[in-house]
């Protein structure tokens, strides 16, 4: 079960929470605010799962960024997630299926994004401690309204494991 949101952040306590998608839809979509916008973002993000669990049917899913939390200022512009998969996983993905579901970088820095943008995608090696910290570092950080990040902030993220 999924832990209310609190404080004037809209936070997961601290560290990963497991849920289910289920779970998921109800506190972040149906129980936050700006629902009908979270609603669109959540459908797309249940489209995007069916092609990766196609291809990496062990996944397990970290989600982080606004989506997740309660913030009252401004409604999440896309669900992150890390894929957190096995390496020979990944190895058996064509290259041209992986570039689509991961987040990517132009040579001037921007960004793009699977599903017209909805989702931001990255990947990390089950079993990799490096990997895994460093998403599990990236997720804790807590931005303000003003997108800078508060310090000695934390926030928590959830896990979904595959179907």
């Amino acid at each position: 079960m999924i832990p209310e949101p609190t404080g004037p952040y809209g936070l997961l306590p601290a560290g990963c929470h497991r849920a289910t998608l289920d779970e998921i839809a109800d506190v972040f979509v149906k129980r936050a605010p700006f629902a009908g916008a979270r609603d669109k973002l959540w459908s797309t993000f249940l489209t995007y799962l069916d092609g990766v669990w196609v291809h990496l049917p062990s996944a397990r899913l970290w989600i982080d960024g606004g989506f997740v939390t309660h913030k009252a200022w401004a409604a999440p512009h896309d669900v992150d997630v890390c894929l957190v998969v096995r390496s020979r996983e990944l190895d058996a993905v064509p290259d041209a299926v992986l570039d689509g579901m991961l987040t990517k970088f132009s040579s001037s820095g921007g960004r793009i994004q699977p599903m017209a943008g909805a989702v931001d995608a990255f990947v990390a090696m089950r079993g990799s401690a490096e990997d895994q910290q460093y998403f599990r570092n990236q997720w804790s950080r807590v931005k303000g309204p003003d997108q800078s990040e508060v310090p000695g902030t934390e926030k928590g993220y959830v896990e979904v494991l595959a179907p």
